[in-house]
């Protein structure tokens, strides 16, 4: 990410708020923002990218603590969909109805365990999340690495479908 210089601070690129209030609270940060492109069907797509390096908590039980959490970072992305505060932030890159948050992580069994504790976030915003290792991205990033953030969900999705395999 780059800093830019906003009036008299010095911020992130990707700063944004999940919420019209502009407080501490409210601020997210992606490690990154991007957009694909479709050339043919002139579609795009907004991805914002977290890398983890398994160095926070995925949850917490004391409150204090809370905020210093994966699951507290997911439930912040719930309400930055849900706010669409994106869709301004991003507009001058053209419309977006959604976004897909990517998380990377080192090893699988933290993806489970993300997952698991995750499971208590809303399960209808839970297609708007894919999961993957850092060497499974580093291999095939489009390809059917990324997994939901349902626990249930088993599937291994693409990041990008193909459409030429859809019929006209």
């Amino acid at each position: 990410y780059r800093r830019i210089k906003q009036g008299n601070q010095i911020i992130h690129e990707t700063t944004d708020f999940v919420d019209t209030q502009e407080a501490v609270e409210n601020k997210i940060i992606p490690d990154a923002a991007f957009i694909l492109e479709n050339i043919q069907t002139g579609k795009r797509a907004l991805f914002f990218l977290e890398m983890d390096m398994a160095t926070e908590r995925i949850k917490s039980l004391q409150l204090r603590n809370h905020k210093a959490t994966l699951h507290h970072k997911f439930s912040q992305y719930d309400r930055y969909l849900q706010s669409f505060r994106y869709t301004e932030k991003y507009q001058e890159y053209g419309e977006f109805r959604a976004f897909t948050m990517l998380f990377v992580t080192l090893h699988e069994a933290r993806i489970e365990n993300i997952r698991r504790e995750c499971n208590d976030l809303p399960q209808k915003l839970a297609g708007y999340y894919r999961l993957s290792t850092f060497d499974a991205a580093m291999v095939d990033f489009l390809g059917a690495i990324w997994q939901s953030r349902l626990l249930s969900d088993t599937t291994r999705y693409p990041l990008v479908r193909d459409e030429s395999a859809v019929d006209s």
